[in-house]
């Protein structure tokens, strides 16, 4: 990150690693950028960064987590109970704090799900389009291309299940 900030570019090499920005390391994943600027600026320890990154996902994915159980009907203190066992279970955790590359999953599994409930109840417009290609899109950059498969295929089949 410290070669990106310093106007050095990064490769790209669409032929290996299913095309996916892993050379580097999620360089072209905004967040990643959001969460260095964050440790280097704000705490001034730039080794922060990967526990910005995680907190910043954890954060992320409550919020969502909670706007979906809201969505679905649930109240808001349960919405929050929810929000919380859903950011602080031992996969998310676990699975974040071993490899980086996982932190995205707290935000886009809630996402991913709330963009699926709402092409269930009701009409979908250029908006939910354009929402759910960038949210698409946003995860693939994250940098993970096998998370990106799982993750995008378990909300196609949601959708088909919803069907």
């Amino acid at each position: 990150m410290r070669a990106a900030w310093q106007g050095l570019a990064s490769e790209y090499n669409p032929f290996i690693f299913l095309g996916s920005p892993t050379p580097a390391i999620a360089g072209f994943y905004p967040p990643m950028h959001l969460a260095y600027a964050v440790a280097r600026h704000l705490l001034g320890d730039e080794y922060a960064t990967f526990d910005v990154f995680a907190s910043l996902h954890l954060l992320a994915g409550y919020c969502i987590a909670f706007l979906l159980a809201r969505r679905l009907g649930v109240g808001p203190v349960l919405s929050a109970l929810v929000s919380l066992t859903f950011v602080l279970s031992g996969p998310v955790l676990v699975m974040a704090r071993c490899w980086h590359s996982f932190s995205p999953l707290a935000a886009f599994v809630p996402l991913f799900a709330l963009l699926v409930d709402r092409l269930r109840t009701g009409p979908v417009t250029w908006r939910w389009a354009a929402a759910t290609g960038g949210a698409v899109g946003l995860f693939y950059h994250s940098g993970f291309p096998q998370l990106f498969v799982l993750g995008c295929g378990m909300m196609v089949a949601h959708a088909v299940a919803l069907a």
